[in-house]
């Protein structure tokens, strides 16, 4: 069980933290083949829509959807940084939550909404701490003061703690990109505190 101190002690007597370590394990264990997969591994059709009599691709098998775009809500979803090749790498799926993984995570918190404070993904890499809303750059959330806020102190944090320079902002500002767990967690649960932390480093490695 080990000791709780200090501010880490006071947040764990006050709310209960649950960590998903791998959310794509499928691709997870593919990066071993192709290290830098970063989608599902569901067959997911053929280039150019061209299959062969035996039921297989002409030119290629294809697999998988981004789970970074296969989040809802529908009017967000499939709408901007994503291609619909089904070998993209940003293929959104054909529809929200069409992968069994992004399906199973949105049921959890989605039993879990009355509960939800602060909801937290991790990516690699960039050093970044990215804010709503992700879907697009020009959208700019009513809570916006708040997230400054948040950035700053996040950015302050990490180069007190460990010299590392992180940035701070919107997450479609970086890229506007439909689909993302955040977004849905922000728009469809409610959940004001939803976050994307990119972590080191910034491309050296």
């Amino acid at each position: 069980e080990g000791e709780k101190e200090g501010e880490v002690g006071e947040i764990l007597d006050t709310f209960q933290v649950v960590i998903a370590p791998c959310i794509n394990p499928d691709g997870y264990v593919h990066t071993q083949v192709e290290r830098l997969w970063r989608k599902t591994r569901k067959p997911s059709g053929c280039r150019g829509g061209v299959a062969n009599w035996f039921g297989g691709c002409f030119l290629e098998q294809c697999f998988g959807a981004d789970p970074n775009r296969n989040w809802g809500p529908v009017g967000v979803w499939n709408t901007t940084g994503v291609q619909n090749n089904p070998c993209s790498i940003v293929y959104p799926g054909t529809g929200p939550f069409d992968q069994a993984n992004t399906a199973a995570v949105r049921s959890y918190l989605e039993s879990q909404q009355s509960k939800l404070q602060l909801y937290v993904t991790y990516h690699s890499y960039s050093q970044l701490f990215l804010t709503p809303v992700g879907y697009s750059a020009e959208v700019v959330p009513e809570d916006n003061a708040h997230y400054l806020a948040v950035g700053e102190a996040v950015v302050r944090a990490l180069a007190a703690r460990h010299g590392t320079e992180y940035t701070a902002m919107r997450s479609g500002e970086l890229y506007p990109a439909s689909g993302d767990s955040p977004d849905w967690v922000y728009l469809k649960l409610g959940v004001r505190d939803s976050y994307t932390v990119e972590l080191r480093d910034t491309g050296e490695y």
